[in-house]
């Protein structure tokens, strides 16, 4: 057998090898979601399997105790705050395309635009049009989501059902699985360790920094817009919890246009509730996300900013993780670049 014969069959297997990759990844493309979402919680819950497996010694008990520990505790709770969310979309859509507070909130609007020191300003930004369509444009792209989310039940109950599966046998066999991969992809066990600590605190640090604050900022609000008589207050959590999770736009994309109408109306004592409620949730985020993120994940702030932006629009609301873990991807291989190469640099 000749070394030209030897070379074409490594690159006929090879190529042969990255079709049936690629078939592969085609065929399950509708489920990636739930299995990245699998792997989230499986890392997120790593230290309450080991845990019980300490006490147990059963893997599979082990595991079905965890995903039921995080049914209970997470899924089932979720899943009745969205169910009250859904029955208040319909209110805030009811109570936002009203003609009647349409035009109560144009009137609103040119009331503050007729202030002298407000009116320079409004000319010179159109300030008119944009405050008088940002309350129904932020109700109207949380409609949508959710619209989007209740046509699609039965899909979502499939992945449901696939993520949980999925989750049982990564915290199963998850450790076995990544030696396995590792093992057949040729970085050197230094490099292979710093991936893997590198997607792991990524995906920690991300949550703990968006995910966990912006679920924490977003029922702070809600329950301050429900205390201060605001209609449809878990809707209005909800667009802030999404907001929230999203660098450089915050809650303040919903509470400042609200406590604007508030002051506008001189209904003054809910409008400097919700002001103040509104400031200290944004110093807790300015002060609390980047040492949660930043440190962990060891980005820049103008990293995490267009990796989540991208990630978003890329993958939608998964991209807030998938974003990042990407980013931190990037900075490690271009780490051990670094480092191979440094003596030609």
């Amino acid at each position: 057998m000749t070394q030209e014969f030897k070379k074409f069959q490594t690159v006929v297997f090879f190529g042969l090898l990255i079709i049936m990759i690629g078939l592969f990844l085609w065929i399950i493309r509708p489920y990636i979601y739930p299995l990245f979402w699998a792997t989230v919680f499986a890392i997120v819950f790593a230290p309450v399997y080991k845990k019980i497996l300490s006490r147990t010694k059963q893997k599979s008990l082990s595991a079905g105790l965890t995903v039921l520990i995080i049914v209970l505790l997470v899924i089932i709770p979720l899943l009745a705050v969205l169910g009250l969310v859904v029955q208040q979309t319909i209110t805030a859509y009811s109570t936002i395309t009203n003609p009647q507070n349409i035009a109560n909130i144009q009137h609103t609007i040119t009331d503050i635009l007729e202030l002298p020191t407000v009116q320079e300003i409004a000319i010179r930004f159109d300030l008119y049009n944009k405050l008088e369509s940002v309350m129904q444009s932020i109700a109207s792209t949380g409609i949508q989501w959710l619209t989007v989310g209740s046509l699609n039940t039965v899909t979502a109950i499939v992945q449901f059902v696939i993520m949980l599966y999925s989750l049982y046998y990564l915290l199963k066999d998850g450790e076995h699985w990544l030696k396995r991969f590792w093992h057949l992809i040729p970085l050197g066990e230094e490099n292979e360790k710093i991936l893997t600590e590198r997607f792991i605190s990524t995906t920690k640090a991300t949550l703990k920094g968006s995910i966990l604050i912006g679920i924490g900022q977003g029922l702070t609000g809600g329950i301050v817009f429900a205390l201060i008589g605001i209609p449809a207050a878990a809707f209005w959590g909800l667009i802030m919890i999404i907001a929230a999770m999203i660098p450089a736009v915050g809650t303040a994309f919903v509470w400042v246009p609200t406590a604007l109408y508030l002051f506008a109306t001189q209904q003054w004592a809910p409008a400097l509730i919700l002001s103040a409620a509104g400031l200290a949730m944004g110093t807790f985020d300015n002060v609390i996300r980047p040492s949660l993120v930043g440190k962990d994940v060891q980005m820049h702030p103008v990293v995490i900013l267009f990796s989540t932006l991208g990630g978003i629009g890329v993958f939608g609301i998964s991209g807030v993780v998938i974003g990042p873990i990407i980013a931190g991807f990037l900075i490690s291989v271009l780490s051990m670049y670094e480092q191979r190469y440094e003596a030609q640099l």
